[in-house]
């Protein structure tokens, strides 16, 4: 039989495949990523010029692929240029051609014009205009491609510029409040996100539009042009990896392709968590120097493009600036570009004055901090005026969070306190923050502004509240800025953090007193926190040890600020209504103990008004059980009270049919009354808010507590079907299981740290049933992935466990069941 002929198409496929794969092999081993660029691109125009012969048609490359920056899954952009007025024929051929195309690539994103309509939409929509500033010929009819590029430079390039500028900033905008708004996300954005390759695509585009050249020396001089290369290449290099690693094109770059990416690139460390600290601490600096080109650029281009200067603001001509700074276009400069050399504090003295002042920084002055860096690394901390202008900053700035970011990238931040340069663009591997240490610090310091302005009195009454009262605002700011600089260096940083902070209020000029303030807020950062998440609040005994580690209402005041900016600070969606409460409540219960405000305590077993109403209600008809559904908005949370008959293992049917229904356990309670049991559980919904608008969905609530009871409902089956988390995923949580008898005087407490999983509340209320243990109440926590549960809990016979044998079945029971493999998801 003989073998048919390979059709020229199927030939061409298989030819450009294997280009591909040769491309992307020796990219692996290389990481060159000019080689990869120039061989997919070599690949791919080969593959689509193929047949494009003999055409009144002109098929261009645009955008990435007409740079030749072809990544190994991205887009494949292309135009297909007809002439005027084209006959049906000609649309038809188009048609035909745009099909071939398909079927030999899957990325193709195309368009049909004419050069008139291509004029036209690039005029109307900057975004193909600045996918044309690259066009390049591939096959077809050229003469029709250099009738495009002339009537471009006569009618487009060059041409109202001031619009295209800000409609770029704009776009710029948008991106950056959809990918994110920091440039030290933890999980960023390579190609969307702030500071990444879009970023500097950015500047490209505006040299190109405005002066028709990617390197315009009177916008960035050839060292930084040298510098936004050097940024592109490592963006690309780690992009391209990314895509590989994923099989498609996944622009986010996830812990797990840290790991990966980090071992490809070669980078060291003894661990490969150490390795993905170094790639990402790459990655931010690199995001750091594309936010200071982008700035010194757009400053630039609006001086030369978009006059009018920035308008000054109106007490500028009364207000005489300080010595050595000087207006400069509207804009605050130093008298001097050498000056620095000299005086080194000026270049606090600079952000300072635009605080106080409402300036925007000459784009020269930023070149000037960053040729006398040398000096300013030596000898800045050392300057006490540089260190009082830091503070007084601090404590008189509307907007510190953007003034002190603004230093951190230029480098004055971290040569005035070392300690912040070192955790300057670090990572925190723990599924929990959303930021690096530096930018979580920093962004800290806002909320705390934010809070003092009032901008949170909805959301945040009491801490607004305590804003308004007197307190050293010194001690708090330096105290918050500071709080996380020991991280990193093993052990319990907050203790370590405690030695640094009192180091740095000192060369603030704060007293001793203050010093040791703002040492004892860093030491107990996560005190409040703890003992409202951790603790039973309704347990007189849990107050008093609170209020005996606080000991001053000041401390009090101060701590909460702390924290509540600190928690605020970890990411987007950290914050909500029921951790607000907790920690409300746990601040109201500690002022009442130190003799403000009245708050009466829950005795051990006490039902509530609720409780005692749902009792009632089952008395009355026993053969079922009654409910209770109650909605806090302002909490965000959903109470549910449920009375039945005690049989072992209801409270766990009760976690079981709620987990099933949709909902996020946040606080437990079972109280046995004679024969019966009340159980109040605490839910939330996917987005940690309550049911209130989706009471429907807990109607099923008696009918599924009574399959559960009789055992119809598996939902270690069950439970796995529900919703998921992604983030995170090669983050590693150690089980852990701690049993203290000296935190209540009533019960044992047990507390579990564990990786967050579908049905890990239900698994572990099955291991305390198994280990025949009472709970008595539950405070429940989850931070990123991982889950901290504590129970309070009581043997068989309501007492203590006190053997030691009988604790280390217990633990190791318990540790067993958190090391269940289960699919990752929320409880």
């Amino acid at each position: 039989m003989t073998a048919q002929a390979p059709s020229p198409g199927g030939e061409a496929m298989a030819q450009y495949t294997l280009a591909r794969n040769s491309a992307c092999e020796q990219f692996v081993r290389s990481n060159r990523i000019e080689h990869l660029w120039r061989a997919l691109t070599q690949a791919t125009d080969t593959l689509l010029a193929d047949g494009v012969t003999d055409t009144p048609l002109a098929l261009l490359a645009v955008g990435g692929y007409g740079r030749r920056e072809l990544f190994p899954y991205s887009d494949v952009d292309v135009l297909l240029l007809v002439p005027e007025n084209a006959s049906e024929a000609v649309r038809h051929q188009a048609e035909q051609l745009l099909h071939r195309l398909w079927e030999r690539h899957s990325g193709i994103s195309h368009a049909v014009r004419s050069i008139s309509e291509t004029i036209a939409a690039a005029k109307a929509d900057h975004t193909i205009a600045a996918s044309l500033l690259t066009a390049r010929y591939i096959a077809g009819d050229s003469a029709a491609f250099r009738s495009l590029t002339r009537q471009l430079k006569q009618q487009l390039w060059g041409k109202d510029t001031a619009k295209f500028i800000i409609t770029k900033l704009e776009e710029r905008d948008r991106r950056h409040a959809k990918w994110g708004e920091s440039r030290f996300m933890l999980e960023p954005n390579i190609k969307e996100g702030k500071g990444a390759i879009r970023d500097l695509q950015m500047l490209y585009w505006l040299a190109e539009y405005c002066y028709g050249t990617r390197r315009r020396t009177e916008l960035l001089t050839a060292a930084e042009w040298r510098r936004c290369k050097a940024a592109y290449t490592f963006f690309a290099v780690v992009r391209a990896q990314m895509h590989l690693l994923r099989g498609r094109a996944d622009e986010r770059l996830t812990f797990d392709l840290q790991t990966e990416i980090a071992t490809r690139l070669r980078f060291r460390g003894r661990t490969v968590q150490q390795k993905a600290e170094r790639l990402m601490r790459r990655y931010f600096q690199m995001a750091r120097e594309v936010g200071t080109l982008t700035r010194i650029l757009c400053a630039r281009l609006e001086q030369e493009q978009m006059r009018p200067a920035p308008a000054l603001p109106s007490h500028a001509a009364d207000k005489p600036l300080p010595e050595g700074l000087i207006l400069r276009a509207g804009r605050l400069d130093f008298t001097d570009a050498d000056i620095l050399d000299s005086t080194p504090s000026l270049a606090v003295t600079l952000f300072l004055a635009a605080s106080t002042g409402g300036y925007v920084i000459h784009p020269d002055a930023y070149l000037a901090i960053a040729r006398a860096m040398p000096v300013i690394g030596r000898r800045l901390m050392f300057e006490g005026a540089a260190n009082e202008q830091l503070l007084e900053l601090l404590l008189t700035s509307k907007a510190p969070e953007m003034h002190l970011r603004r230093m951190n990238e230029a480098g004055i931040l971290g040569a005035l306190i070392p300690e912040f340069e070192r955790v300057t663009g670090m990572m925190q591997y723990d599924g929990y923050h959303t930021y690096t240490v530096d930018e979580h610090s920093l962004v800290a310091v806002g909320n705390l502004a934010a809070i003092e302005q009032g901008l949170w009195q909805d959301k945040l009454p009491v801490t607004t509240a305590v804003a308004r009262e007197k307190f050293d605002r010194a001690v708090l700011y330096v105290a918050t800025l500071c709080h996380d600089l020991a991280k990193g260096t093993g052990g319990a940083h907050a203790e370590k953090g405690e030695v640094l902070v009192t180091r740095i209020a000192a060369r603030f000029g704060l007293t001793p007193a203050q010093a040791s303030m703002a040492a004892w807020l860093v030491r107990h950062q996560e005190l409040l926190t703890k003992t409202a998440f951790k603790r039973d609040l309704s347990d007189p005994n849990t107050i008093a040890e609170f209020v005996s580690v606080v000991q001053s209402l000041e401390r009090l005041r101060l701590l909460l600020m702390l924290t509540v900016a600190d928690i605020r600070a970890v990411g987007p969606g950290i914050w909500n209504g029921w951790k607000g409460a907790l920690m409300r409540d746990l601040y109201t219960r500690a002022q009442a103990m130190m003799g403000i405000g009245e708050v009466s305590f829950r005795q051990a077993g006490r039902l509530s008004e609720i409780e005692q109403r749902v009792y009632g209600e089952w008395h009355l008809v026993p053969q079922r059980p009654a409910f209770a559904v109650t909605h806090d908005r302002f909490r965000a949370i959903t109470e549910v009270t449920c009375a039945t008959a005690y049989r072992s293992g209801c409270f766990r049917a009760l976690v079981g049919v709620l987990s099933y229904l949709g909902g996020s356990i946040v606080t437990a309670r079972s109280v046995r009354r004679d024969d019966a049991v009340l159980m109040t559980i605490g839910i939330q919904n996917l987005s940690e808010h309550s049911f209130a608008d989706e009471d429907a969905r807990l109607q099923s609530l008696p009918e599924l507590f009574t399959q559960a009871l009789e055992g119809t409902i598996d939902f270690t089956r069950e439970l796995p079907k529900r919703r998921r988390i992604g983030r995170g995923r090669n983050v590693t949580i150690t089980p852990a299981v701690l049993i203290d008898n000296a935190m209540s005087a009533q019960a044992t407490v047990i507390e579990i740290v564990a990786r967050d999983r579908i049905g890990l509340l239900y698994d572990l209320l099955g291991g305390l049933q198994d280990c025949q243990l009472q709970l008595v109440s539950a405070q429940l926590a989850t931070y990123g992935i991982k889950a901290v549960d504590v129970f309070h809990v009581k043997d068989a016979y309501g007492h203590k466990m006190l053997h030691p044998a009988r604790l280390a079945q217990i633990e190791r029971h318990l540790l067993a069941v958190c090391g269940k493999t289960a699919q990752s998801g929320a409880r």
